[in-house]
């Protein structure tokens, strides 16, 4: 015991350390040190990945190698806008820019997603916006093996837009061969992930898990010579890895090829290996290289499942042993699709807040055929490339990929299997885990020790749910930040109050669905704003593009609109201590009633700037 207690705080401190060195303020060459928000400064980029653009900017990670002529380190989120540049540069592209850098902006409303956040987890901590009049130089550089991957990739790419595929169909084969999900379209890939398929998009563990026993196959006549097992562990670690850096080198596929190289090599060496310590194995070997990875979603939904089913499937698949080999194959890739589902499921819920009933039906459908599907698209992709597609081949694949997304789009829309908006907070996730894991053991050895773990783990999950339930949350007034739009709410408990001159329902729209969500909102009723209302011993006026106003003290004038009004003389009627501009406002209003607020030394608080406008009780 003193030993495992020993491990543990040794592995805890190693990787806290390894953490921290990450982290700018222990870098004393990160770019940070050398620059100011705000502050224009020389710097020299390379760009190193190409992120998913947005309608207004193409969107890069780049290195950061010089500042003002210092040799630095450190990555930065490159926004160059689309209007200011007409052929955007790729992987390896130097820039040499004078720009300033800025913070990743927070959400301005509570409960969003925090983007800025995500950025972190990939150690990029400030951004730098480009127009074409910022970057003094473009050049191009020896491209590196993961620039020269891209670089194949946009061809390959570039190769299937010439066949005659449709454009759906064209996005998964290069999402499902090539790891480029960004054409997938926003309803086909929400299809996807409400028929419990999103894992076919995103290239994984199972891709290169069917990638490295195809190849085994494909080799083993090599291994009759001497050194054929050598040669066989060397050739697979070499295009398992060379398949991960062509697909993008995401963290689900480096753990995929990272444990099914050392799979792979212990088999072919004839070594025994245990699969629950190549796991572990791997795991350690990643974040040693890379700790960011852990706080990756990708990176947890992937080790929890393959946790899960190299410790559940093989008891699970115990209880029934078919006698027909075709029953055998259903029956494994059941308990597979089963116990994968098992591990994800608090993770599932705590992201992406819905439960798609059917997953075993869609699993039970598409992994006999992903293999094929991988085969001939891989088929495709090289004929392509090579422009010699034979129409025959393209139609039939054409009508087998629409067969597919057909077939997803129908279970997608059984809308009375589909459970969404759960709100599933990390306490519940965290205890959730517990559970299921002191379940494991019980399962694997049924012990006394093991069943009072089991009954701990489901008194203490049952306990924070109620807790949870009951547990009341302090009134809030919250005006949120949306541009050209209103939005006044009144949080009681679980009840949301929404006061907006929208007559669409706005339950799941932004920003009000995540929120509703995080909160555990039951009862949603959406009203008009009214003029004038009392809340937490403040009243407030809402003054509009009418510019309509009753004479009277307040205590908070709000501003919406842009109501054309002379504010001094408003400020002289009502009196107010505090007035707030919502994002439906000009900015041009907007700079004039601050400056004047700054006159009469009256706090003013802009919600386009600030984010949204919280009142607690």
């Amino acid at each position: 015991m003193p030993f495992g207690i020993c491990t543990l705080l040794f592995f805890t401190s190693l990787g806290y350390w390894n953490y921290q060195l990450r982290l700018p303020k222990f870098s004393s060459h990160h770019y940070s040190h050398f620059t100011q928000n705000d502050s224009s400064t020389l710097s020299k980029l390379r760009i190193r990945e190409t992120l998913k653009p947005d309608r207004y900017y193409w969107k890069y990670i780049a290195e950061v190698s010089e500042t003002d002529k210092r040799s630095t380190t450190g990555r930065i989120l490159l926004q160059l806008k689309k209007e200011a540049v007409s052929n955007p540069p790729e992987v390896d592209a130097i820039l040499l820019t004078y720009a300033a850098t800025e913070d990743i902006p927070s959400p301005m409303n509570p409960d969003q997603f925090d983007y800025s956040a995500y950025m972190r987890s990939l150690n990029v901590h400030h951004r730098m916006i480009l127009e074409n009049n910022f970057i003094i130089k473009h050049s191009e550089r020896q491209t590196s093996l993961k620039g020269w991957a891209e670089k194949l990739r946009n061809r390959c790419v570039i190769a299937l837009k010439r066949t005659d595929l449709p454009d759906d169909e064209r996005a998964i084969l290069q999402a499902l061969v090539l790891g480029e999900k960004r054409e997938v379209s926003k309803e086909l890939y929400n299809a996807y992930a409400a028929a419990g398929a999103v894992h076919i998009l995103a290239v994984s563990g199972l891709h290169v898990g069917m990638l490295a026993f195809g190849l085994q196959w494909l080799f083993k006549p090599i291994r009759r010579f001497r050194w054929g097992k050598v040669m066989t562990a060397v050739l697979l670690i070499l295009l398992l890895f060379g398949y991960a850096v062509f697909t993008g080198l995401s963290p689900s596929v480096t753990r995929a090829a990272t444990m099914f190289s050392l799979f792979m090599v212990a088999q072919q060496l004839d070594r025994p290996t245990n699969s629950m310590n190549t796991l572990f194995l791997s795991f350690f070997i990643l974040l040693l290289i890379n700790p960011l990875w852990l706080f990756q979603v990708g990176f947890q939904l992937s080790y929890a499942a393959v946790f899960s089913i190299v410790w559940l499937q093989p008891s699970l698949f115990r209880i029934w042993f078919p006698k027909y080999t075709i029953l055998r194959k259903l029956w494994a890739i059941t308990t597979v699709t089963i116990t994968a589902q098992i591990g994800v499921l608090p993770l599932s819920l705590y992201y992406f807040h819905q439960l798609p009933l059917l997953f075993l039906l869609t699993n039970l459908v598409m992994m006999p055929i992903l293999g094929l599907l991988m085969l001939f698209g891989i088929l495709m992709v090289l004929l392509s490339v090579l422009n010699s597609n034979p129409p025959l081949i393209t139609k039939y694949f054409s009508k087998f990929m629409g067969g597919i997304n057909d077939f997803i789009r129908w279970v997608a829309g059984q809308e009375t299997f589909l459970i969404t908006d759960i709100s599933f907070s990390t306490r519940i996730a965290v205890v959730s885990y517990l559970t299921l894991f002191s379940l494991m053991l019980f399962l694997q050895k049924r012990k006394a020790s093991n069943t009072y773990a089991v009954l701990v783990g489901a008194s203490v999950f049952i306990g924070i749910m109620i807790y949870e339930s009951y547990t009341i949350r302090p009134a809030r007034f919250i005006i949120f930040q949306k541009s050209r739009e209103t939005l006044l709410a009144v949080q009681s408990d679980d009840i949301l109050s929404l006061y907006t001159s929208n007559s669409d329902s706005l339950q799941n729209k932004y920003p009000i669905k995540s929120f509703t969500l995080k909160n555990n909102i039951k009862k949603l009723n959406q009203s008009n704003i009214p003029t004038v209302f009392k809340i937490m011993e403040k009243t407030f006026l809402v003054i509009d593009s009418t510019s309509v106003y009753p004479s009277q003290k307040i205590d908070v004038l709000i501003l919406t609109q842009s109501p054309k009004l002379h504010l001094e003389k408003v400020i002289a009627t009502t009196q107010p201590n505090l007035i707030i501009a919502d994002g439906s406002n000009y900015n041009s209003y907007v700079r004039r009633w601050k400056k004047t607020c700054e006159i009469k030394r009256l706090p003013f608080y802009h919600t386009g700037t600030k984010g949204a406008f919280i009142l607690e009780q």
